[in-house]
Formats: structure tokens, C-alpha cells, sequence
């Protein structure tokens, strides 16, 4: 066996190369190998925003008005939104708009122990929007709450809900409504946000 040069191993792939039971010979080749689990790794631990960026942005919200905005007026200032309840008469209906920005919890960078513990913490921005019968918006509310959840849990969660979309739906149907073109990438893209408790 030649020597080659030495490279800086972390603790981590010192361990997942024994629990492989792998014996790796020592080759060019060898000196990509911490290059690609570094970049696997900062895939994997990386953080994300997602949902609507814009309904930070306090010009837009400056822009609606309690009593004058429509439908179509929240829609061209926002886009389609990301989830649509009506009340049990359906005398009302309320546009939810969503930002989630997830980063993994501390328990993610331990090894092992963070494939059983880890997990993502969210917060999430939500922005509501109220509309009587005549599409007339009568009441706005931001919300902003900060959860985390199991890994395990998160994919027990998206497991059940399975391929169905209800907020999809509902959205579609919405949008249908009022005359707007719907965008099905984007609502697949909030499926799997929790709904508020």
C-alpha cells in the first residue's frame, strides 16, 4: 500500500466508514470523498424558507385596506393564497398566506444519536385575511409562532396525509371563483405545512 497525502477526516465519516464494514483502498480517487461528505452534509443540514416571502414586506400589506380590498386585490398584491376556509354559513371566507423558514435543530449534528433526536425548527409567518359575501375584505391578522418537530414525527405526519392535497382543492376552487389562474406548483410546494393548532 503507498502513501499518499493526508486529508483531514471528521469523527463522522470515521464511523460511518466502520459501521459499512468497508475497507477502502487508498486512491486517487479517495481525495473526493471528504469533498462529497461535506457537501452531502451541508446539504442536509441546511436551512430553508419557503411559502410566501412577500408577506413580510410591509409596503404590500400597507397596500390592503379593511372595508375597500377585494379578493382580486389581495390576489394581485400576493398572489394565490396558500390555504381558503369559509365559515359554517359561508357568509365569510379566510385567505391564509404562509412563510416558513426551517433550519435543522441542534441534535441533527450529532452523530447518530441526531438520525433518532434530530429534527427542524420553524418559524412560521402567518397572514390572514377575512372577506364577507360581497369579497370585501373586513379583517387582516398576522401571526407568528415558532414550533419544532421530530424528523420521525415530520414523516409519520406527511405519511398519513399521503398524496392527498386538500388545501390544493380548496385553493383551486377559490381561485376558480374569482377568475385567477391557479398554480398548482405552488400549492404542492406549502403541502406538507402543519396546520395551526
Amino acid at each position: 500500500m503507498s502513501t499518499t497525502s493526508c486529508h483531514t477526516v471528521t469523527l463522522g465519516m470515521i464511523l460511518w466508514i466502520k459501521a459499512q464494514s468497508v475497507t477502502f483502498a487508498v486512491s486517487r480517487r479517495m481525495k473526493l470523498l471528504p469533498v462529497v461528505v461535506l457537501a452531502v452534509g451541508a446539504t442536509l443540514c441546511s436551512c430553508a424558507t419557503y411559502g410566501n416571502r412577500s408577506i413580510d414586506d410591509p409596503r404590500k400589506l400597507l397596500n390592503v385596506q379593511e372595508g375597500k380590498s377585494t379578493k382580486r386585490d389581495v390576489y394581485g398584491i400576493f398572489g394565490q393564497p396558500q390555504d381558503v376556509n369559509y365559515s359554517t354559513d359561508a357568509s365569510r371566507s379566510m385567505w391564509t398566506y404562509f412563510k416558513v423558514e426551517a433550519s435543522p435543530d441542534a441534535w441533527c449534528y450529532v452523530p447518530y444519536l441526531g438520525l433518532i433526536a434530530g429534527g427542524t425548527s420553524e418559524d412560521i409567518t402567518r397572514v390572514y385575511f377575512v372577506f364577507d359575501s360581497r369579497d370585501k375584505l373586513i379583517r387582516m391578522q398576522t401571526n407568528k409562532k415558532s414550533d419544532s418537530e421530530n424528523s420521525w414525527m415530520a414523516l409519520g405526519r406527511m405519511a398519513s396525509q399521503g398524496n392527498r392535497d386538500d388545501r390544493a382543492v380548496r385553493v383551486s376552487a377559490e381561485t376558480a371563483k374569482i377568475g385567477k389562474p391557479f398554480d398548482a406548483k405552488a400549492a404542492h410546494d406549502v403541502k406538507f405545512v402543519k396546520d395551526e393548532r
